[in-house]
């Protein structure tokens, strides 16, 4: 079973995480091709979760937990 990727624009991604789960962003790293991988954080609660965002301005989230 694959799992399925969940992508959006990043602004609104970056809402989402901030209003349902708390989470800010605590890294930032630039990768091949002009991607940027972030990840977000709650110190509150402790979930957190790995983004990637390609130069077209999508956001896909790769990692939750």
């Amino acid at each position: 079973m694959q799992a399925q990727q969940r992508c959006a624009a990043r602004e609104h991604v970056v809402n989402h995480l901030t209003q349902k789960y708390g989470e800010r962003r605590q890294a930032l790293g630039l990768g091949g091709q002009g991607a940027m991988m972030e990840i977000f954080a709650s110190e509150a609660s402790g979930s957190w979760t790995i983004t990637i965002t390609t130069p077209n301005g999508s956001t896909c989230l790769m990692a939750t937990g």
